[in-house]
C-alpha cells in the first residue's frame, strides 16, 4: 500500500474520504458482525491497491449467503410492464464471493419454456432484465425461474409464480428504479412534482450525491454529485434542496434544474464525519453538529448563529426536530441538547436516564417531544427539557426512527423485536409485530438475531407503513398490529417511508426506490 493512504478503525462507523489537498484516502470502516455506533452497517472491505496507492474499496456486508430475492415480478401486486416489457429485477448477495451472472426464465402452466433474459447488474445488490410482454398471457399464473452463477463454482436457483393482470393498473406495484448508489437514511423527499433521494457510497465516493425522479414514471430528471456521502434525510425550502455531506460541505441546489446555488464548508475539523439531519423552516437552514452545528441562511448560505455551548461525542443518525422555538440535537454518547432556534443559545441538556445514546430521532406532537433513550421512551417539555412522562421498556430503542405518536397509540421500531405500540392514555403495551432477521446489522452492537427496524412507522389513513432491515415493506392494522400487506424487497430498509397521492415510496439499501400504489 502506498504510504500516503490510511486505513484505520475503532471509530465504528463507516467513513471514506480523499484529502483535495494531498489525494491522500482515508478510510474507516464499522465492525463486520454488527451495526456501528452511528448505526452503519455492519461490513468488511476489500481493498484494491497498486503502485499509487488505493485504487478501489469494496464494502462486503456480513451474514448473507446465496441471497436471491426476485421482487417483481411476483404474485399480482409485484408486477411491472414498462414500454412492452415485463421488468424483472432481483436482488442477489453473496459476503463471501461475487456473482458472474443472473439468469430468468418463464414457464407457462404446461411447463413450456416461453421466454427468457440475461439480466444487468445495476448495483452490488440488484439486477435487472427485460421480457416482450407480447410473449406472455395475461390473466393466466406463469412462473420464472431464476438461475445465479457465483465466482466460487455454485449455481443457485429460485422459482417463483406471478399473473400479470388484463390492466396494468391492477398491479401495486407502481414502478421500480434503481439510482446507482445505496439510500441509507434518506426517505424520499416530495417537492415541485419530483421525488428527491440522497446516496451514499462507503467504498469510493463515486455513486453519492442528489438524484431528482419523475414519482409518475420513475426516471431520473437529474443528478447532482457531492463531495461526500448524504447520509440523512434532505430538506427543502424556497425552491431548494438542502444537505451536509459526511465532510461537512452543505449544499443548496435547484429543486427545479439541480443547479447550485451555493455550496458552504461548515468547517468540519475532525471526526465523527457529519450524518445528522437538518430541518429548514421559513428561509432557515439549521445543520452541522458540535462546533459546526449552526443556522444558515437558505438563500445565501450566510450563517446566522453557530453553536458555542457544546462539542465531542459519536456522530448520531437522530434528525434534528423543530419543537416551537426550540430546536433539539443530540450527541451520541453525550447528550439531547434544547437549543433557541433564533439565537443557538443552549437552553438545556439531558445525558441521565439513558438519553445520552442518540440514533433515535425526537418528535414534536401537541407542544411535547417524544423521544427514546436506550430502553425507554419520554415526553418531554421542549422548553426544559423536563421528564414529564417516561415508559420503561424490555426492548432497546437504539434505532434511528421517532416514535409515531397517533389518536390511540405511541408506536416505536425496535433494534431487536420490530415494532411495539402503547396505548396512549395509560402508556401500557398494546401489541408487539416482530420482523424478520436483518439482512444487515445496523444498530449500535446489534447481530444475529435481530429484527431490526430502523425506519419510523407511517400512519396512512387507518394503516400503518414502513420498511424493515428484513428486506419487507409492511403494511399494519393500528388496533392489532396485524399484517395486511408484507412485499419482499429483497435488500433491507433503512430509510422512513414517504407517502404522496396515495402512494408509499420505499428506498432500499441496495438503491431501489420502489412506487406502491396504496388499496
Amino acid at each position: 500500500m502506498c504510504i500516503r493512504d490510511r486505513v484505520y478503525g475503532h471509530w465504528h462507523n463507516n467513513f471514506v474520504r480523499q484529502s483535495a489537498k494531498t489525494g491522500i484516502k482515508y478510510i474507516s470502516t464499522a465492525p463486520p458482525d454488527k451495526g456501528g455506533i452511528d448505526n452503519s452497517a455492519g461490513q468488511f472491505l476489500s481493498i484494491e491497491i497498486d503502485k499509487n496507492g488505493v485504487k478501489e474499496v469494496q464494502p462486503h456486508y456480513t451474514y448473507l449467503h446465496k441471497h436471491l430475492v426476485v421482487n417483481t415480478p411476483s404474485g399480482s401486486d409485484m408486477v411491472k410492464i414498462e414500454n412492452g416489457a415485463l421488468m424483472v429485477n432481483a436482488s442477489v448477495y453473496d459476503s463471501e464471493t461475487s456473482v458472474k451472472g443472473v439468469k430468468s426464465i418463464i414457464y407457462d402452466v404446461k411447463g413450456n419454456r416461453v421466454a427468457e433474459t440475461h439480466l444487468a447488474a445495476n448495483t452490488d445488490w440488484t439486477w435487472e432484465g427485460r421480457i416482450p410482454a407480447a410473449q406472455l398471457v395475461k390473466g393466466k399464473p406463469l412462473t420464472i425461474q431464476t438461475e445465479v452463477s457465483f465466482a466460487d463454482g455454485e449455481v443457485h436457483i429460485q422459482k417463483q409464480t406471478f399473473t400479470i393482470g388484463d390492466k396494468v393498473t391492477g398491479s401495486s406495484l407502481k414502478w421500480v428504479h434503481n439510482i446507482k448508489g445505496n439510500i441509507w437514511k434518506a426517505a424520499p423527499l416530495s417537492a415541485e412534482g419530483k421525488l428527491f433521494v440522497a446516496t451514499i457510497d462507503d467504498g469510493n465516493n463515486i455513486n453519492c450525491g442528489v438524484t431528482a425522479i419523475n414519482p409518475l414514471t420513475g426516471a431520473v430528471v437529474w443528478h447532482y454529485k457531492t463531495q461526500n456521502s448524504v447520509k440523512h434525510e434532505l430538506s427543502y425550502d424556497s425552491g431548494l434542496i438542502l444537505c451536509t455531506d459526511m465532510e461537512g460541505f452543505t449544499y443548496a441546489l435547484k429543486a427545479s434544474s439541480g443547479q447550485v446555488v451555493w455550496k458552504r464548508d461548515l468547517g468540519m475539523k475532525n471526526l465523527p464525519g457529519y450524518i445528522s439531519g437538518g430541518v429548514a423552516e421559513k428561509g432557515i437552514y439549521y445543520t452541522g453538529f458540535g462546533s459546526y452545528f449552526q443556522a444558515l441562511e437558505v438563500k445565501t448560505g450566510k450563517t446566522l448563529w453557530i453553536n458555542k455551548d457544546w462539542s465531542g461525542g459519536e456522530g448520531t443518525p437522530a434528525k434534528m426536530t423543530l419543537a416551537g422555538d426550540v430546536i433539539v440535537t443530540g450527541s451520541n454518547w453525550q447528550s439531547l441538547f434544547g437549543h433557541d432556534k433564533k439565537t443557538g443559545k443552549l437552553l438545556w441538556k439531558r445525558s441521565d436516564d439513558g438519553l445520552r445514546f442518540r440514533s433515535s430521532t425526537a418528535n414534536y406532537v401537541n407542544g411535547n417531544i417524544y423521544v427514546t433513550g436506550i430502553n425507554a421512551i419520554f415526553i418531554i417539555d421542549p422548553l426544559n427539557g423536563k421528564t414529564l412522562q417516561k415508559i420503561e421498556a424490555p426492548y432497546e430503542f437504539k434505532v434511528m426512527a421517532s416514535p409515531l405518536v397517533t389518536d390511540e397509540h405511541i408506536i416505536m421500531a425496535t433494534a431487536k423485536n420490530g415494532v411495539v405500540a402503547y396505548d396512549l392514555k395509560t402508556l401500557k403495551e398494546v401489541w408487539n409485530r416482530p420482523t424478520g432477521n436483518a439482512l444487515v446489522y445496523s444498530a449500535p452492537y446489534t447481530g444475529p438475531e435481530s429484527a431490526t427496524v430502523e425506519g419510523s412507522v407511517l400512519k396512512y389513513k387507518e394503516k400503518l407503513l414502513f420498511g424493515a432491515s428484513d428486506g419487507f415493506f409492511y403494511v399494519l392494522n393500528e388496533k392489532t398490529g396485524g399484517v395486511l400487506q408484507k412485499m419482499n424487497l429483497g435488500s433491507p430498509v433503512f430509510a422512513n417511508v414517504s407517502v404522496s397521492n396515495d402512494t408509499a415510496f420505499v428506498a432500499d439499501f441496495a438503491g431501489n426506490v420502489f412506487a406502491v400504489a396504496l388499496k
